[in-house]
This record gives C-alpha cells, structure tokens and sequence, in this order.
C-alpha cells in the first residue's frame, strides 16, 4: 500500500494496516524481541554456520590477514577490531556454562515432568463448557489449564537447554570438543580472550550487531537449526496472535 492510500484511511483502518517500521514501534515487548531475535538469525548463509567456521579459524589465522604488519601491530589490529566483542562473549559466559553443566540435572527433572500424571486435569480441560460451567468448574479449569501449562513450558525450556550440550558434544574442536571449550572456567577464558577473537571473526556482521540482545545459547543454536531444519518446519496447526497483544496503541 502506498502512502497516498494509506493517509486516506481513517484512524480505525490505518490499524488494520501498517509499515515495517510501524510493527515495530507499536508492537509488544515480547514481539520486538522475537523480530531481533529472527533478523539475527537470518543474518548467516545457508552454506556453513558460524559454528563451521569457528572450528576451522584460530587467532594466527587472523594475524595472517595483516601480511604486511609486524605481529605486534598486526595484534593491536586485531584487538581493536574483536576486543569489544568478545569481552560481550566474555559476559555471557558463566549463564551458558551453567546450563552445559547442569544437563544432568536437568535431564532427571524432564524425567520427573514427562511423568508428571496430569490425567485429571486434561479431562477437566477437555470436558469444560464455558457456556454451563459454575463457578467452582471455572476456577477448577483455570488451575488445570495453568498446571497443564506449566508443565510444558518447563518441558520446552528443558529441551532447549539440553540441545545446546548435546550439539556442542558432537562437534570436534581442538583436543575436544566445543562442550569442552564453552564449560571452561570464565577466569581461563579471561586470562587470554584472545581466544574468543576466532569466534568473534566467524560472526556474520548481522551476528556481531545482534550481540547486544542475544545470548551465547541463542547464537549456538543459530548453528544447530540449519537450513534442513527450517525446511522441514510445519505451521500447520500454529496459532496465530496479533504483534499488538497487550498494547494500547492510541498512547
């Protein structure tokens, strides 16, 4: 639509329309925080991962993209170009591997919830008619509704974070693996974050740009959702929800 239509529309149906820029000013924290997390994760190619070429890349590597400096210079280049961004790696680090080392733990709980026995209160969800129902069954509905809820979300989150230990545990980095590298100390990481310059320099730039709002675990599983994975993804069934949802947009 373009502008000329859209100005002739009034108040009420401007609402039903509006421009990228519009969606975003207006919309819902939680929306905007999904748009950020989707553009970062649509900044890499489909041909390798970030996680591809970090395994491939080491911090000579990147001093040999300076051949006509010393290396002393060559090293304050390449600390100007990743240190900021890597002490941002830096920050993350304790959060991610406080969730690699607790797979255990969090293993036994997915356990304990997938065996969670909510027979009962399914079938007072299932059976609830919102038309007959007295008082007492809609208050007996909403506890059901939100242990069945409860349950699943913890499951989900379950899932996700153990999908990051089992990835990283598959690929081979160094005398290693890449789960061996994110569970160290943060204090040995710190002591030369130089390390963390390879990781830096295998960002996409819409990567580097979205470490601002986006975790060490998000960007994982960046890598781990590739492109056969997106592919394969049905939205049959999904439901839909506005971007608005909880917004007044007349403030």
């Amino acid at each position: 639509m373009g502008d000329g239509a859209y100005n002739a529309l009034s108040d009420a149906e401007k609402k039903q329309h509006a421009d990228i820029l519009t969606i975003v000013t207006q919309a819902s924290g939680k929306a905007t925080l999904v748009f950020e997390n989707l553009i970062t994760r649509a900044s890499d190619t489909n041909e390798d991962t970030w996680i591809d070429r970090f395994t491939k890349t080491n911090y000579n590597d990147l001093l040999d993209l300076y051949p006509d400096m010393l290396p002393e210079d060559a090293k304050k280049e390449l600390a100007k170009d990743f240190d900021d961004d890597a002490k941002k790696i830096l920050e993350m680090w304790d959060p991610l591997k406080q969730q690699l080392d607790n797979y255990d733990k969090n293993k036994a709980k997915l356990d304990e919830l997938t065996n969670t026995d909510l027979t009962e209160q399914k079938k007072i969800v299932d059976e609830f008619d919102a038309e007959k129902a007295t008082q007492e069954q809609k208050d007996a509905y909403i506890r059901a509704f939100a242990e069945i809820t409860v349950n699943s979300d913890a499951i989900t989150a379950l899932y996700a974070d153990m999908a990051a230990k089992e990835y990283l545990s598959g690929v081979a980095f160094q005398d290693g693996t890449l789960a061996d590298f994110f569970t160290q100390d943060r204090s040995k990481v710190a002591s030369d974050i130089t390390a963390l310059y390879p990781l830096i320099a295998s960002l996409s730039e819409g990567q580097r740009a979205g470490l601002d709002f986006v975790t060490l675990s998000d960007l994982i599983m960046f890598s781990a959702t590739n492109s056969e994975v997106y592919k394969s993804a049905s939205i049959d069934g999904l439901e839909t929800t506005s971007v608005y949802e909880g917004v007044d947009r007349d403030i």
